[in-house]
């Protein structure tokens, strides 16, 4: 395999995954701000839209050529990010970023369809998940400096996303396109081929009963992979936009705002940190069974510590500053990073056919989705009622909501 093809693959995840983290990851605060939303409803708005996406588009994308689906991404892209950044009206705002889900859902299941053809599945998909966790590293730092540091308009940050939306499609146009030649043919119907000058020779190939065994063993089989990435993403989603909006300090030299910058900052590097993994494996491939993580429960079982580790520090208070938050939102963001990686991974390798494998990443991409939405409905009570306990119990004012009060 070309590295070029891992190194497009990894570019893929980094461009078609900036747009959507920065409106939904780290601008949030900034979309709402001015007004007492609950956080959750530009997740809930995301991801419902992206779990549609995600369920609706394998049938479109096993029709079309990859070609089309790029250019298609492209435009619902960029047209999702141009109506969230030139009005003002927070439902369209809104409306805006479920057009980014639509979008965020049907570039997932094209690439991890696409990668599937390839040689070394596992290679790509770990690649391509490392440019995702990249991204997330690369827009914290990005849009923090921007509206932080160098004090640009959020609106303006924001608007910086548009000409990032066309990089995928420069990108897919450099890929390699050999392998995908297939694609459309063996999607198409296929009649069997049988003997009939041999007397009582037919014979169905598969029954009813065979078929839907197969189809429950294809789902068992996938199922862990799916709840490790449902777990994990719901974890780390509700921590961030319900949990750690209401932990700010007094005595931590930054604005409340930046709180959830910090966070954000610091969980992203972390998840990168948690997905360097692969280029220490690629750079070194006698490490790959030493840094191979098999028992990826052990991941989503300490990612769940720090969910409620969180929670009893943002109802009871009783942290002295704000540096334990900050060091445990980067090693939250280091075994998220982690079992991310080795989910997809182990899902690319999970079956001898292609499309089988693509099937199975599709269906992990479906948990993150899944993930995303449990946390946005959940996020709307948490966040309210830590919000509202910090306020009329604590008595801690502008110390209990990482936001400013007007735009």
């Amino acid at each position: 395999m070309k590295t070029c093809t891992i190194f497009y693959f990894l570019l893929l995840g980094v461009w078609t995954t900036i747009p959507p983290m920065v409106i939904t990851w780290i601008a949030v605060e900034d979309i709402l701000c001015g007004v007492l939303l609950s956080s959750t409803v530009i997740l809930i708005s995301f991801s419902f839209a992206d779990m549609l996406s995600k369920c609706l588009s394998p049938s479109i994308v096993r029709r079309i050529y990859f070609t089309s689906s790029f250019v298609f991404l492209t435009a619902l892209l960029s047209g999702s990010v141009v109506l969230i950044v030139a009005v003002d009206d927070i439902r369209v705002r809104i409306v805006g970023v479920g057009l980014l889900g639509l979008s965020n859902g049907f570039n997932r299941i094209a690439c991890v369809r696409m990668l599937a053809y390839y040689e070394k599945a596992e290679l790509l998909a770990s690649a391509y998940q490392y440019g995702i966790n990249f991204s997330t590293f690369l827009t914290s730092i990005g849009y923090m400096g921007l509206t932080t540091w160098l004090r640009v308009n959020p609106r303006i940050a924001i608007a910086s996303c548009i000409p990032i939306c066309f990089f995928p499609l420069v990108v897919y146009a450099l890929l390699d396109k050999t392998p995908l030649k297939d694609h459309l043919s063996t999607s198409q119907y296929q009649p069997l081929e049988v003997d009939f000058t041999v007397e009582h020779s037919y014979k169905p190939t598969a029954t009813s009963t065979s078929i839907l065994t197969q189809k429950l063993e294809f789902l068992f089989k996938v199922f862990p992979f799916v709840s490790y990435t449902f777990l994990s993403n719901f974890c780390l989603h509700l921590s961030m936009v319900a949990v750690l909006t209401t932990l700010t300090f007094p005595s931590s030299p930054f604005q409340p705002r930046d709180h959830f910058l910090y966070y954000r900052l610091l969980s992203d590097t972390g998840i990168w940190a948690g997905g360097a993994s692969l280029l220490v494996s690629y750079l070194c491939p006698e490490w790959i069974d030493v840094l191979r993580i098999r028992k990826i429960w052990l991941l989503v079982l300490l990612n769940v510590s720090h969910f409620l580790f969180f929670i009893f520090a943002s109802w009871f208070r009783f942290l002295p500053s704000v540096i334990p938050v900050l060091v445990l939102s980067f090693t939250q963001g280091v075994v998220y990073g982690l079992s991310l990686i080795y989910s997809l991974m182990d899902a690319a390798t999970s079956f001898p056919c292609p499309k089988d494998n693509g099937t199975a990443m599709g269906f992990v991409e479906v948990g993150l989705s899944l993930g995303r939405v449990a946390a946005g409905i959940l996020g709307i009570v948490t966040e309210k009622h830590l919000r509202e306990h910090c306020t009329y119990n604590l008595l801690l004012g502008q110390f209990c909501l990482a936001r400013h009060k007007v735009c």
